[in-house]
């Protein structure tokens, strides 16, 4: 494309020396200033350089027009190579699975991070009574074992049932009533729960594990192949700023944390509390919400920007080829559909009220 491109300079500048000299010569130009032209040798000189003008133009003209439509041609292309390699990183951030609690994330990081913590200590506790257990002296067997064993603690996982217990739907209170139904009942919902978000955390980290094998060297190749005639800067500056760099940034914040993931995975480190706070750092750069769904926000301005890039490619876009941030929505929110209900009935006990007034 730059070849094309200097190709077109040099033959537009060939193309407008030529008819210059030509305009000049032909018409005369140069008596304006005074120079005269009357001797026979002048006018073979000048019958010569209206040949020679003339020919730089019909051929630099010549070139000019089928470097025009190459050039074209490979605008077309760079373009179309440009969408289609951002086009395939696209499809790789459409496969990533996220980590969504029902409950407040800081709730559920605290749960995780303290079961984690507990099971360590109960670890620690248990080689510690088994080295204790090898004390002659029972008395300071004891005395040791009492310094330095490790507390567990339960306040996240009381925090995480009464949290439960209050978002539980009134049907199902009136059916547990009593203390100990009450508690058979959270121990079920809560074990399930974390069996659930410990399932979908580690289903989440390796999804961005597989990112370890995206590579963005075709995408770089394809921006550089960018270099265009007319609006060059704007038109690279805008590709930069909203396709190229921020796919870049974002795969490699995702490498940066898969570090860490990878870690948790050998089992060399990183409770999932831990995990919780890359994983959400993550998300964050990579969906927005509102009171009632999440969207793939990322996916959605990348889409977006793939449409502007054909738009540069092929003139006016119809406005329908851009994307509708509804497509992207991940999910809805819990008591999403509930206060759709809620909301439909109120409109219609306004509707009722209009109609009897």
């Amino acid at each position: 494309m730059k070849n094309k491109k200097g190709t077109l300079y040099i033959s537009g500048v060939i193309a407008i020396i030529g008819i210059v000299g030509f305009i000049i010569l032909q018409f005369r130009c140069y008596e304006l200033i005074g120079i005269s032209g009357g001797t026979e040798f002048l006018s073979n000189l000048k019958q010569l350089g209206i040949v020679i003008t003339s020919g730089l133009f019909t051929s630099a003209l010549v070139t000019f027009l089928i470097s025009a439509v190459e050039y074209r041609n490979e605008r077309v292309e760079a373009l179309e190579n440009m969408y289609l390699t951002a086009e395939d990183l696209e499809r790789e951030f459409l496969k990533i699975k996220y980590f969504l609690p029902d409950e407040p994330k800081e709730l559920v990081q605290s749960v995780l991070g303290e079961l984690d913590n507990n099971e360590s200590d109960m670890r620690f506790n248990k080689h510690l009574a088994e080295g204790t257990a090898k004390f002659e002296n029972q008395q300071k067997a004891d005395e040791v074992y009492s310094r330095n064993y490790m507390k567990l603690d339960y306040d996240a996982q009381n925090a995480f049932r009464d949290y439960v217990w209050q978002n539980t739907d009134e049907r199902t209170k009136e059916v547990y009533k009593e203390p100990f139904q009450i508690k058979e009942y959270l121990d079920e919902e809560c074990k399930k729960k974390i069996e659930k978000y410990s399932r979908q955390l580690e289903d989440a980290m390796r999804s961005f594990l597989r990112f370890q094998e995206v590579r963005t060297n075709a995408l770089t190749a394809a921006y550089g192949e960018m270099d265009f005639l007319f609006a060059n800067k704007s038109i690279r500056n805008r590709i930069y700023e909203k396709l190229y760099q921020r796919l870049l940034n974002e795969v490699r914040l995702i490498k940066e944390k898969n570090f860490h993931f990878q870690l948790y995975f050998d089992g060399k480190g990183g409770n999932r509390a831990v995990q919780c706070s890359f994983i959400w750092e993550l998300q964050d750069s990579l969906l927005s919400e509102d009171e009632n769904c999440y969207y793939q926000q990322f996916s959605f301005d990348l889409a977006v920007e793939m449409v502007q890039v054909l738009v540069y490619a092929n003139g006016n876009a119809n406005m329908g080829e851009f994307p509708e941030k509804n497509r992207y929505m991940l999910c809805t929110k819990p008591g999403y559909y509930q206060r759709l209900q809620k909301q439909w009935e109120e409109d219609n006990g306004e509707n009722d009220e209009r109609e009897d007034n």
